[in-house]
């Protein structure tokens, strides 16, 4: 069996980063210090270590050269005048070389300094009776010393062996105080190796930036207005001018199709209202003649009134696409507006048990410039949508109030609200609000669409939010 996770129809496993920063420069910069500080780490470690063993290697060079000495003055002169450890080597200081000579029973006949006890125990004696023996030892003051030793004959004739030991402590602090050198090091290295990379990502991304903003402010209506290609010359280049062409292909595409639906809109304008003067006509003559199939000659007109009203509102909704002049403005006073709104719809709620009602302004308000029967269609598509989702009565409330100088017209209910429905997706053609709506209420979605269109129009907006009273 595979486990779980691992299976054929497993989804893929997916990795999280969350201690990351989210911003690319931030990776950048946060990459570049981590990499600048094993580098330095790892480089200046590698060297250090080198640099060890560079100097035991020429620790035990010059002990070769010392022994050679040593053993020389043991031959041709008494023991008592053998001269002590110098710096001729230039590797340590006397006070850290030792010197001693064995005799052929392993005691210890010369020590200088004196009074250090035998660095080489028995075994490594006798090796060293043979040949030259290189070694490490623990030396006086449990230092590490490097120790060469190698069998030489005295005047007299007698067989001993001659030992120089230097120790390794100045070698083994130097190098510790290296690597705390390199370690520190990494810090600043870190710091302005992130610093450099900070720096450049913002330079490399400062064009990335201004594609983003340029994209941001791309609308739909904006034929004209794609994005702004960098002159950098490289993939960032390429890939906008592929996205700058892709987004002109979108418009031209929309284009068609708004075309395509004013078009269809218009040709069914003629016909629709043909045959509304028909059934006009035919309802006259058959309430005149007391028809009994008035009442389907009723639902029709009913069904194709409704239709010619869904017809009125695309060609609205495409003149407002194509950027077509909507408006004619005047100077209007909204009190006037939203008391008006109230009147027709208290008319068109007559029979639901809606009420409709206007709220008094709240002191002076500034004049309105607008074009009054557009601001008109707007409060009776929101009462109109606010009277069809209240159930068993209630109340629509209209108000006006100013804010920073702008004009806020307002529509509020207690009824059942958006229900599953985001407020924002209200405002979406073709889009109804699901089960608060009254079955049947002919709605088609677009007189919210219609809404935010004309709000726009007026260099305003249109937004849906919950009501004080919960609707």
């Amino acid at each position: 069996m595979s486990p779980p996770g691992h299976g054929p129809g497993a989804p893929p496993r997916r990795w999280t980063t969350r201690w990351l920063p989210r911003s690319l420069r931030a990776r950048s910069a946060l990459s570049s210090a981590l990499v600048c500080a094993v580098l330095v780490v790892g480089v200046g470690l590698g060297a250090v270590h080198l640099l060890d063993a560079r100097l035991d290697t020429r620790v035990a060079d010059a002990l070769l050269d010392r022994l050679s000495q040593a053993r020389l003055a043991v031959s041709d002169g008494p023991l008592d005048g053998l001269p002590g450890p110098t710096r001729s080597d230039g590797v340590l200081p006397s006070a850290e070389q030792l010197t001693q000579v064995v005799d052929g029973t392993g005691a210890l006949v010369l020590s200088l300094p004196a009074g250090i006890p035998a660095l080489l125990d028995a075994d490594q004696v006798a090796a060293a009776r043979t040949g030259v023996v290189r070694t490490q030892v623990v030396g006086p003051g449990l230092q590490s010393t490097s120790v060469a030793a190698g069998p030489a004959t005295t005047r007299d004739g007698d067989d001993v062996v001659v030992v120089v030991g230097a120790s390794l402590t100045p070698n083994r602090t130097a190098v510790q105080e290296a690597r705390a050198l390199v370690l520190l090091a990494a810090v600043p290295a870190a710091l302005l190796g992130g610093l450099g990379a900070w720096l450049l990502a913002g330079a490399a991304l400062r064009p990335v930036e201004r594609v983003r903003r340029a994209a941001e402010q791309v609308r739909v209506r904006d034929e004209d207005v794609g994005l702004w290609i960098p002159p950098t010359g490289d993939e960032l280049e390429r890939l906008t001018r592929t996205l700058d062409a892709l987004v002109r292909q979108l418009h031209a595409a929309l284009r068609e199709r708004q075309d395509q639906l004013a078009d269809v809109a218009h040709e069914l304008r003629t016909p629709l209202g043909a045959l509304g003067v028909e059934l006009e006509l035919l309802e006259a003559r058959a309430r005149d003649d007391g028809w009994a199939g008035l009442p389907g000659l009723l639902a029709t007109r009913a069904s194709m009134d409704r239709l010619a009203a869904l017809v009125e509102r695309l060609l609205l909704l495409g003149a407002g696409d194509r950027g077509a002049d909507l408006l004619h403005l005047t100077v209007c006073e909204p009190a006037d507006l939203v008391a008006e709104a109230a009147e027709r719809g208290t008319r068109a709620a007559a029979g639901t048990g809606v009420r409709v009602v206007a709220r008094e302004p709240d002191g002076d308000l500034p004049a309105l410039v607008c074009d009054r029967t557009r601001v008109g269609q707007i409060l009776d598509n929101l009462v109109a949508n606010a009277v069809a989702v209240l159930r068993d009565g209630g109340c629509v409330e209209l108000g006006v109030t100013s804010v920073g100088g702008d004009v806020v017209l307002e529509v509020a209910d207690d009824g059942p609200g958006f229900g599953d429905v985001p407020p924002e997706e209200v405002f979406t053609r073709f889009r109804r609000g699901g089960s608060s709506r009254r079955p049947g209420d002919g709605g088609m979605g677009l007189g919210l669409a219609i809404v935010r269109e004309l709000a726009r129009a007026h260099d305003g907006d249109a937004v849906a939010g919950r009501a004080a009273t919960g609707g």
